[in-house]
């Protein structure tokens, strides 16, 4: 219901912000603790593609523009030794545009 709303009667400009506590990495559970989920595969009538979901979005981004998501020069170990080890790669869900 509420991302109804947000959606279709704010368009995304609600006046308010939802409350969060903590930081999600501290709720970051290691990927040992849980099953893989798999999904069925996009029907294009329901479900869709990354792609066509992006696109319908209306985000627009160059061709060219770099990455958003960046990674400190002191911390670029962890995504390799830490993250894709212990977490199964969490990062490219951060930003739905991969």
């Amino acid at each position: 219901a509420y991302t109804g709303i947000a959606t279709h009667v704010f368009k995304g400009r609600e006046p308010w912000t939802l409350a969060h506590s903590g930081r999600d990495a501290d709720t970051t559970g290691e990927a040992k603790n849980y099953q893989p989920i798999s999904y069925p595969s996009p029907d294009g009538k329901l479900t869709f593609d990354l792609l066509t979901n992006l696109q319908r979005s209306g985000t627009y981004h160059d061709d060219d523009q770099p990455a958003h998501l960046r990674i400190k020069p002191e911390l670029m170990n962890v995504p390799e030794n830490i993250s894709m080890q212990v977490y199964a790669a969490p990062e490219p869900r951060f930003c739905p545009a991969g």
